[in-house]
């Protein structure tokens, strides 16, 4: 009979592989219509690489400073306005409005509705399904709208898991993440068993970078693999549960394996068209 700790690590396992699917499933349902902008060339440049970095890690630094020295009532605050802006993004790609205004108000007041029915219900699996559909958004609009090359992509997975590794091991703030007075506190759990929010938005942007570049075949195999670590860890490895690892290590190395394979055997039939 199962126990209760790897019955929540089914679970666990079993959500994040649904929004992987789901990742896959939606990642051509974001529209970018309403733009006119060329954007093709925009990550081209280094200037605007440049200046995505440094936006991208002075959040990064905030973030932690947050999460490593606010209150909990602060820390509720800043990460509710964290999933407040990616829900408003996430709905304004979504929706087919011609109309950008039209469709920024229709965001920002669903995002308001939602937000208030998580807090005014604090239920757990509520609140992992707000967090988790959150992001969402990110690989479509890195991948189709700023038409981020593979290089620069594979570039940012390294600097993400690094940063992920320094956060685990060196700064992870235990009573701050697990206080009960934070709602949203970042961590997708079920009684107990928990993964960042940050290991599911690196597992939806490996996927669908696979898919992008590669087709849906690699992009499966990645939404599979990424909650196996978690069962193999809980049942065929359960001495290592005490040790604190960051998921990226598990993750990310097979993802980029796949990868590889894939750019080799589609490079291997280019080679073979170009001969026939």
């Amino acid at each position: 009979m199962l126990s209760s700790l790897h019955f929540n690590t089914i679970l666990l396992a079993t959500f994040l592989l649904i929004f992987n699917i789901i990742s896959i499933l939606i990642f051509k349902k974001y529209s970018f219509s309403f733009s006119h902008a060329k954007t093709s060339d925009k990550l081209k440049n280094p200037v605007t690489i440049i200046i995505l970095t440094a936006v991208g890690a002075s959040l990064a630094i905030f973030a932690w400073w947050m999460f490593r020295f606010a209150s909990a009532e602060h820390y509720n605050l800043f990460i509710a306005l964290i999933f407040t802006f990616s829900w408003i993004t996430n709905l304004f790609y979504l929706f087919r409005f011609e109309n950008s205004l039209t469709r920024l108000v229709v965001s920002f007041i669903l995002t308001d509705i939602l937000l208030l029915l998580v807090m005014a219900f604090p239920n757990q699996l509520l609140q992992n399904i707000y967090m988790a559909a959150s992001l969402l958004w990110v690989g479509p609009v890195l991948l189709r709208r700023l038409k981020i090359r593979i290089e620069l992509f594979i570039t940012f997975i390294f600097l993400f898991m690094a940063y992920d590794i320094v956060s685990v091991l060196y700064t992870t703030p235990v009573e701050l993440t697990e206080s009960t007075e934070v709602v949203l506190n970042g961590l997708i759990q079920f009684q107990g068993q928990i993964l960042g929010v940050g290991d599911f938005l690196l597992a939806f942007l490996m996927i669908n970078a696979a898919q992008h570049f590669f087709g849906k075949i690699p992009a499966l195999l990645i939404a599979i693999w990424t909650p196996l670590p978690l069962l193999l860890l809980r049942f065929v490895f359960p001495e290592m549960i005490g040790l604190i690892l960051p998921y990226t290590l598990f993750i990310v190395p097979p993802a980029l394996l796949i990868y590889y394979i894939w750019w080799k055997i589609k490079s291997s039939t280019h080679r073979e068209a170009q001969t026939v």
